[in-house]
């Protein structure tokens, strides 16, 4: 039987790979072999934009106040509380301005393609870490556009 090493079970704090995902969102991810988890911070105001992915995502927010938007229903959560959001449900986050403060949660995802192709960034590095797919916007109505800015 082999030997385990510390590093085969336990992360240093401000280890993974970091990215900055959206203006005012960072994500701080470790993965293992089948499972990626993430730290989020949002700084006020900092916004995930609606999007969707095939996979299952559960969270807990850890400080802060979030307002959530899965599959059109909206709810501001606060430290403690849970959410989980289906495979392929458009959802958004919002962090609440509240005393200047931001909010930071706690992500657990599948392993597959990397973070940064997860929120559509053309930023690759040998950091990357896995998940299912990239995410997507969601579909427009016949007749609306969108513009991005």
């Amino acid at each position: 039987m082999a030997a385990f090493q510390e590093d085969d079970f336990f992360i240093a704090a401000g280890s993974g790979s970091h990215h900055r995902i959206f203006p005012g969102v960072e994500i701080a991810s470790t993965s293992g072999q089948e499972l990626m988890l993430c730290v989020v911070t949002f700084e006020p105001d900092g916004v995930v934009p609606d999007h969707s992915h095939p996979h299952e995502q559960m969270g807990l927010l850890i400080s802060g106040r979030l307002q959530f938007t899965i599959g059109g229903l909206t709810k501001v959560l606060g430290p403690g509380d849970k959410w989980r959001i289906p495979g392929g449900v458009v959802h958004k986050v919002v962090a609440a301005r509240r005393a200047g403060r931001g909010a930071r949660l706690l992500s657990s995802d599948p392993r597959r393609l990397s973070v940064g192709r997860m929120f559509g960034s053309s930023q690759s590095g040998e950091n990357d870490l896995s998940i299912t797919s990239s995410c997507r916007p969601p579909p427009q109505s016949a007749g609306t556009s969108s513009s991005s800015g």
